[in-house]
């Protein structure tokens, strides 16, 4: 396979919405890639990983941007057999209207449609990450930083659910 054909695969494939290429390339060199929505499971998971023993360094995490843009992801990484999994929000929140919920089904039915099953595979969480850690940061901006703190604080205990999917996706 050429670097030429390599290049305009990516830039076909991952334009980003600003129209910038995504430049993370870790994913052609790891054993898994991690396809997750954004800053905040990009930040909580590996140090879950690590808090719980199950963290490998030949895995990489790569920060979509938002769930909407998994799927790019998950048609590069098949295109190149590249072993994955695709963590996404079902945004199913109590206080979300109909269409909302409509416009995320439709994302999530995205994402599953473009995994190969024999390549990728996906866990979602219910409602978002932040719930699934107890915390309520109520759409604020710095919702990584929050996640960390709580996650850091002496008190913090991982739920049972929560590692259970921390390690799936370090298996």
């Amino acid at each position: 396979m050429s670097m030429n054909f390599l290049l305009a695969t990516v830039k076909r494939t991952l334009i980003c919405p600003t129209g910038l290429i995504q430049t993370e390339v870790n994913y052609f060199f790891a054993k898994r890639v991690i396809l997750v929505e954004g800053q905040t499971e990009k930040t909580i998971i590996p140090l879950l990983a690590k808090k719980i023993g199950v963290f490998r360094y030949d895995y990489t995490l790569v920060d979509c941007g938002s769930k909407e843009n998994i799927y790019l992801y998950c048609q590069l990484l098949n295109k190149f057999c590249i072993p994955y999994v695709a963590v996404y929000d079902k945004d199913h929140q109590a206080h979300k209207t109909p269409s909302a919920i409509d416009v995320a089904n439709r994302s999530n039915t995205l994402i599953e449609n473009t995994i190969d099953g024999s390549i990728g595979s996906s866990i979602s969480f219910v409602n978002d990450v932040e719930e699934e850690l107890g915390i309520n940061t109520g759409g604020d901006r710095n919702k990584p930083y929050a996640a960390l703190t709580h996650v850091s604080s002496p008190g913090f205990t991982i739920s049972a659910n929560l590692e259970s999917i921390i390690r799936t996706l370090y298996q």
